[in-house]
C-alpha cells in the first residue's frame, strides 16, 4: 500500500483568460479529501510585515495525508476543473518533483501522471514506497 503521512502540493494554474475561479477548485479539493487548501503568503520587502500578502495569483498550496489513491484523486480533480475553468494547464509540485497537466485526456499524459505519483510517493515519509517500472526514469 502506498501511504504517506503528509505531502505539500503546490498548484500553479496558467491561463490565457485572466482570473480563474480558484475558490471553486479549492472547494472541490477539500471535498476530495485534501486536509488544507490555502493561497501562499509572501513577505513584502520593506513593509516590516511578514507573510501578510497573498502570493502568486493562480497558486494554491495543499496539504494532504493518506495514500497514493488520494493523490491520484487530487490530480484527477485538478484535471477536471481545468476543463471547466478554461485554463490551459496546471503545474503540480511536491518537493523537487513537478508535472504539468492539462484538462485533456490522453494515454501518454495518464502514464506520465502515474509515474509522477509513484516518484512522489517513493520520496514521501513513511509507508511502502513503490519503485518505477524497469527502464523508466526515477
Amino acid at each position: 500500500m502506498d501511504r504517506f503521512t503528509r505531502l505539500e502540493l503546490e498548484v500553479e494554474v496558467g491561463s490565457g483568460t485572466g482570473a480563474l475561479p480558484l475558490g471553486q477548485l479549492a472547494d472541490r479539493l477539500q471535498t476530495a479529501g485534501v486536509d488544507r487548501v490555502r493561497s501562499p503568503e509572501v513577505d513584502v520587502p520593506g513593509s516590516g510585515v511578514r507573510g501578510g500578502e497573498l502570493g502568486a495569483p493562480g497558486t494554491l498550496l495543499l496539504t494532504l495525508a493518506g495514500s497514493g489513491d488520494l493523490l491520484r484523486m487530487v490530480v484527477d480533480t485538478i484535471r477536471s476543473w481545468l476543463l471547466g475553468a478554461q485554463a490551459r494547464s496546471a503545474k503540480l509540485t511536491i518537493g523537487d518533483n513537478t508535472i504539468e497537466v492539462t484538462g485533456l485526456t490522453s494515454r501518454k499524459q495518464d502514464e506520465l501522471i502515474r509515474l509522477w505519483v509513484e516518484r512522489v510517493l517513493a520520496g514521501a515519509p513513511t509507508g511502502s514506497r513503490p519503485t518505477p517500472p524497469a527502464g523508466k526514469p526515477s
